[in-house]
């Protein structure tokens, strides 16, 4: 009874509208779902070293390429920016440096803005408004050496880890989803964007091994 008392007071505590999943997936089995809430812990941890890589190499390949071409603050070109949840996040950016510098002489920093932009912003940027942008500015990215890349070779993946990490930010169950296949798209992308960064993402990741460990479960779930 002291066991079941210390579980069920875990699972109050983190909500029992969050833990539902887990007690659905383990057949209301209150031991299993908190082995399984754990699993989901250290997976997404492991997750967040390879979509850190990707992101930070995605945004600064995507920055460099547009300040060549359109300035530093390319961000504030008319008609550059197509989404209006880009616009506003650049609003919004500038809006929270500026509270925080609000007592300093110096401007704003370019670098300090483009940092603060969301991943969802940068992902955006692959969507089929952008095709004329991909086209003229963005396909230098990659320096890969692949042929055949294109804007969907990015867009379609880019959403699905975008979706992942938010799910990760958020605390929310991800054992679901095909986490292998996403690893491997994580990895492909930052191979298209550097090389350097595919090899950083592969010595400091755990996933693989978490992943193989724990494949069996990860299998069962999805069936």
């Amino acid at each position: 009874m002291e066991v079941i008392e210390k579980i069920d007071n875990f699972i109050a505590l983190i909500s029992n509208s969050r833990f539902e999943k887990y007690l659905f997936l383990t057949e209301k089995d209150k031991k299993k779902a908190v082995e399984l809430y754990s699993l989901n812990s250290v997976i997404s941890q492991s997750l967040y070293v390879p979509i850190q890589g990707l992101e930070i190499a995605l945004r600064n390949k995507i920055n460099n390429c547009l300040k060549e071409k359109h300035g530093e603050y390319w961000f504030d070109k008319p008609n550059l920016l197509k989404e209006a949840h880009q616009l506003e996040d650049v609003g919004f950016v500038k809006a929270r440096i500026f509270q925080q510098k609000r007592k300093e002489v110096a401007p704003i920093s370019h670098d300090r803005l483009v940092a603060g932009f969301s991943f969802g912003f940068w992902t955006a940027l692959f969507g089929h408004d952008y095709e004329e942008l991909w086209r003229q500015d963005l396909k230098e990215i990659s320096d890969s050496g692949v042929k055949g890349i294109n804007r969907k070779t990015f867009s379609g993946s880019l959403d699905n880890i975008r979706r992942l990490r938010n799910r990760i930010a958020h605390h929310e169950c991800i054992l679901l989803s095909d986490l292998k296949d996403n690893f491997s798209k994580i990895l492909y992308l930052a191979s298209l964007l550097s090389k350097e960064t595919e090899h950083w993402i592969k010595q400091n990741s755990n996933f693989e091994n978490l992943y193989n460990e724990n494949k069996e479960v990860l299998n069962k779930l999805r069936k």
